[in-house]
């Protein structure tokens, strides 16, 4: 199980397009009061075939970004956004 809590998380160029936080096959995680900082576009992006049960909680991104992008759309179903 995944845990991650409190991050402030870096991207560091603003023409980048890569999340601060990658994950790929998990099974079962939680991500909580995590902030992306300026300049990230998301907060996580995830991928794998087995992904599932990911709760991001309480997280912030920057005006315009998004919580997740998705390798596949599918994966959609797997992240629950809770504020």
């Amino acid at each position: 199980m995944l845990q991650l809590k409190d991050n402030v998380t870096l991207q560091g160029l603003a023409t980048s397009n890569a999340a601060p936080i990658l994950i790929e096959d998990v099974d079962r995680g939680v991500i909580r009061n995590s902030e992306a900082a300026r300049g990230s576009r998301c907060l996580v992006h995830v991928g794998g075939v087995a992904t599932r049960d990911v709760t991001v909680i309480g997280s912030r991104v920057p005006p315009g970004a998004g919580i997740a992008t998705f390798e596949r759309s599918d994966l959609g179903r797997a992240v629950h956004v809770r504020e």
